[in-house]
């Protein structure tokens, strides 16, 4: 039972030396599914459908499907994803319609790219009715792009940087706002930015 739902399953999976070995993995219940094979120390493929999330977390709506990679080796993890899903909501939270792809496929020292785009995306305060966010690059050196879109208002923002020690280092390279009620904000040239 995860959340007083039940949920069925199948498992064989062998240890053998540091080598994790998962002939198959299925597990389903009520408007979920998902199915897993692969050698967890070089590619575990997965495949995650969610038609009915309420059935799996009270509380939420919606549907997503994912599927992709994953490896962790060396205590590092790495690999790829792709997930689709609408009419998501939990918490206060909501989007029409989600498309995620990201590669992490050599892990932290190799190259990540992040493609997420969303419709009708609200959190808290924060609403668009476009969101877009693209990432590239590595760990030590990358370019992080961000957009929001709605009726009266945008925003439009460009930034590159590192990630090391436990924190963030970089450059907004260009930074816009404009929205109806509070007006416009332009940042006149590149701004230097830590958080840790």
């Amino acid at each position: 039972h995860f959340h007083k739902r039940a949920l069925t399953g199948e498992l064989d999976a062998s240890w053998r030396g540091e080598m994790l070995r998962v002939k198959i993995l299925k597990a389903r219940g009520k408007g979920f599914s998902l199915t897993a094979d692969g050698v967890v120390q070089e590619r575990l493929s997965y495949e995650i459908r969610v038609d009915d999330a309420s059935q799996l977390l009270p509380g939420s709506k919606g549907a997503l499907s994912a599927a992709g990679w994953a490896r962790w080796r060396r205590d590092e993890p790495a690999g790829a994803i792709r997930a689709t899903g609408r009419n998501i909501s939990y918490g206060g939270s909501s989007v029409s319609s989600l498309n995620v792809a990201i590669d992490v496929p050599d892990g932290y020292e190799g190259t990540v790219t992040a493609d997420i785009a969303a419709r009708e995306i609200s959190y808290g305060v924060f609403s668009a009715d476009l969101f877009t966010f693209k990432a590239a690059g590595s760990a030590k050196n990358h370019q992080l792009n961000l957009s929001a879109r709605k009726t009266k208002g945008r925003i439009d923002a460009a930034a590159r940087g590192k990630y090391a020690d436990c924190s963030w280092q970089g450059t907004i390279q260009s930074l816009s706002f404009d929205e109806a009620r509070f007006g416009k904000l332009v940042l006149e040239r590149p701004s230097t930015v830590e958080v840790s």
